[in-house]
């Protein structure tokens, strides 16, 4: 999929900046994310959280105190419509009074995966995912405190339009979950809590893999442990120089989302070469 081009986001004029990390740009995010995949990523799991992004309104439910909170996933929430001043992706209404509940940075979020029993299947595990965003306005509760929003969302396969059981309490169901006047808890069930890919079984290989070669290490001795260590410097360069090259877009002439003004060949090949060679 191509980027869309920024409408002279970042640069003077209407100029398009090739360097600029668009995806974190507030303006380019308000105009171009929702052509954009939607996922969440947590320590070992990956959502796809696609219907979960409602481009036509926002999902809204009423909190413990009978405020009206709207939010939205991968979008920011209709805050302008709402009289709420500043952009973010969940706000909260008490009759004509607006308060932001989170930042307009795309990427301040914090994503956890979550388990509890299964209320419907005894025996089972429900999982989940848990969304935290702060950043809000000043909280009305405690004025050395900013709004902030946690949204949990458990799997249920058989939701996959509306979320349902959306139900807001004055805290979440974890030992550690704690009430705070000063964040919003939002809990419901849908497709898009269910895990679409399991990362427990790689990070398992991974770890067996570790260990392996340390014994094999040991066992072969001194040389094979330098060698060793040889190479994992050179992978640590290379990667570092990768990653140093993709964020400033060397390597755009390969990745198909760019679009053609950041696409040069010229950078991409010296990029490589560099890596490699170091």
């Amino acid at each position: 999929m191509e980027r869309p081009e920024p409408s002279g986001g970042g640069s003077k004029g209407a100029g398009f900046d090739a360097d600029q990390d668009d995806e974190n740009d507030p303006k380019w995010y308000r105009n171009y994310a929702s052509s954009y995949p939607c996922y969440k990523l947590t320590e070992q799991a990956l959502f796809n959280f696609e219907m979960m992004r409602n481009t036509d309104s926002d999902w809204e439910v009423t909190d413990s105190q009978g405020r009206r909170v709207s939010f939205n996933f991968c979008t920011y929430a209709a805050s302008t419509s709402s009289g709420c001043a500043k952009e973010a992706f969940a706000f909260v209404r008490s009759g004509s009074h607006c308060e932001e509940l989170t930042s307009n940075e795309p990427v301040a979020e914090v994503n956890t995966y979550i388990d509890r029993s299964s209320s419907t299947k005894p025996g089972e595990t429900q999982d989940g995912i848990r969304i935290e965003r702060g950043g809000g306005a000043v909280c009305d509760a405690d004025p050395t405190q900013l709004y902030s929003i946690t949204i949990d969302v458990w799997c249920n396969p058989d939701v996959k339009d509306t979320p349902s059981q959306v139900r807001s309490a004055s805290h979440g169901p974890l030992d550690d979950d704690e009430a705070d006047p000063c964040d919003v808890y939002i809990s419901m069930e849908h497709a898009n809590g269910c895990v679409v890919l399991n990362l427990q079984p790689y990070l398992a290989a991974l770890g067996t893999f570790m260990i392996i070669s340390g014994v094999c290490l040991q066992w072969m001795g001194p040389k094979a442990q330098q060698k060793f260590m040889v190479f994992i410097v050179r992978l640590g360069t290379f990667l570092i120089i990768c990653s140093f090259a993709y964020e400033k877009n060397y390597f755009a002439f390969a990745d198909p989302s760019e679009p053609p003004q950041k696409k040069d060949p010229v950078k991409f090949f010296l990029a490589l070469v560099v890596a490699l060679v170091a």
